[in-house]
């Protein structure tokens, strides 16, 4: 690790190199000073940037000095990610001055101390190392992010905080379960993401992320019905019918979608509702097989089943939107009247444990401020 900032050549402080700035090149390791990186990020901040001869050139981008690669990854903006490490840095050169009385310290540091205490929050800083740690995983960089001593900053900053360190551009309160329908999860919609509006991706997130069971079968209902509105209508699906003119949810990067699962991975079974025809209980070829103990525990799925999705090792939960816990549960639900055209609905995998590990997901993502960045 250099001792120098290879921009001013001014030594490096502790912090510097507790937290460096990484760009999001995997083999780049260049870091330079908090100074530097204030110096850096003015520059970007202006329109334009005045050249020698008087004219006024292109703005400069906030970017890697030596490989010119950007400050970003796909859950957080740039911005967000340069405040979070001088945010870090300052904490992280501060803290030693939180252990000493204001009569040990001389004037600049205790008015930085005192003007710092009053700018932050205990969850600015958290969610700052949250951040960090997430960037940090997510570009592939090795190094670690160290925790502040919270037990020395929770009750100064309890006494004097005012909660002004972030941005409100950049601000992001938690988000509280109650609070859920502010928030859509598109990695949840099997890629119908562009076909909903913002309202029901939320509400669809809302039922899929409560970890309740039949919550869960009603948003793959919901999915479903948007799939089959699709495949079988000319017009843009949608089931607010009330919806009118209302746009559809901007689409999201791929790229993003990808990054996300790797990060946060889905459940291993994914809720699923098809509609099936009726079948005969008695017949030699049955579409679907389950296992012999008792459970509804797919182990063949042929013919139709098979086309619509139904996989080995799903786990029917619901049939008509009634919950099935056996065989017998099963059979006597698949005997009653279905809909107009003889089939009866189907949802796999609706269960306790895929609803609350859908639900814990959803849980340390809103922890971590996960958000979704549209592109186009």
């Amino acid at each position: 690790m250099e001792e120098e900032c290879p921009i001013c050549l001014n030594s490096f402080e502790v912090s510097d190199i507790a937290y460096p700035l990484c760009c999001a090149t995997p083999t780049c390791h260049f870091n330079f000073c908090i100074k530097c990186i204030y110096n850096l990020q003015q520059s970007a901040a202006d329109g334009y940037q005045m050249a020698s001869d008087g004219s006024n050139q292109l703005k400069v981008h906030f970017k890697c000095p030596q490989c010119r690669e950007k400050y970003q990854c796909n859950t957080y903006p740039s911005e967000l990610i340069v405040h979070s490490v001088l945010l870090l840095r300052e904490a992280s050169t501060l803290e030693p001055s939180l252990m000493v009385v204001d009569s040990g310290l001389n004037a600049t540091i205790l008015n930085r101390r005192n003007l710092f205490l009053k700018s932050v929050s205990m969850e600015d800083l958290q969610d700052a190392t949250r951040r960090l740690d997430v960037y940090m995983r997510e570009i592939g960089k090795e190094t670690t992010v160290p925790p502040l001593d919270w037990d020395l900053w929770r009750p100064l900053i309890a006494e004097t905080s005012e909660g002004l360190s972030l941005p409100a551009a950049l601000s992001s309160s938690p988000m509280h379960h109650e609070e859920i329908k502010q928030w859509s999860d598109p990695t949840l919609f099997y890629g119908l993401d562009e076909l909903m509006t913002c309202d029901e991706q939320e509400f669809v997130t809302h039922l899929m992320v409560q970890g309740e069971p039949e919550l869960l079968a009603q948003g793959a209902h919901i999915l479903h019905g948007i799939l089959d509105m699709t495949t079988t209508s000319t017009t843009q699906p949608s089931f607010n019918t009330c919806a009118g003119s209302v746009p559809r949810a901007q689409p999201i990067d791929p790229a993003v979608l990808q990054r996300v699962r790797k990060l946060y991975p889905l459940p291993p079974r994914m809720p699923r509702c098809v509609r099936m025809p009726r079948y005969d209980l008695n017949g030699r070829t049955k579409p679907l097989k389950f296992e012999k103990d008792d459970k509804l525990s797919l182990i063949q799925v042929r013919g139709p089943a098979g086309q619509l999705g139904l996989r080995k090792g799903d786990l029917v939960t619901h049939i008509n939107g009634e919950n099935v816990a056996n065989i017998d549960e099963f059979e006597a639900a698949l005997q009653q009247n279905g809909d107009t055209d003889d089939n009866f609905w189907l949802a796999v995998n609706c269960d306790e444990e895929t609803a609350k590990a859908l639900q814990l997901r959803y849980q340390k993502m809103t922890r971590e401020k996960v958000h979704f960045r549209k592109h186009g």
